[in-house]
């Protein structure tokens, strides 16, 4: 979530960025809600996802935080649909290693 606290103060910005662009690096997903009347620094220029909100209207402030809840939600079905995956796979090469050993 990026604020005019945030950008405000040097130090806070300088880490926000180390972290967009580390993750941006890693291919990890990059979500930046900006509030309105923020400058946006370079590095989140380059990502697509982000949003901006207005902290003083109560139905744009909502539909962020709706829209957070459901990226994370999505993130949390993603994250869990890989691990059943993996889980699977696990069991299947193990019972074809047990019954190999035989």
């Amino acid at each position: 979530v990026l604020t005019k606290n945030v950008i405000d103060i040097q130090q806070t910005r300088d880490v926000v960025n180390w972290e967009i662009s580390a993750a941006y690096h890693l291919k990890k997903p990059v979500y930046v809600f900006r509030e309105n009347g923020v400058d946006v620094p370079l590095m989140i220029s380059y990502i697509t996802d982000y949003f901006t909100f207005d902290p003083i209207d109560e139905k744009n402030l909502k539909e962020a935080i709706d829209k957070v809840h459901k990226i994370g939600s999505d993130l949390k079905q993603s994250e869990d649909k890989k691990k059943a995956v993996l889980t699977v796979i696990c069991i299947f090469f193990g019972i074809v290693l047990l019954s190999n050993s035989k």
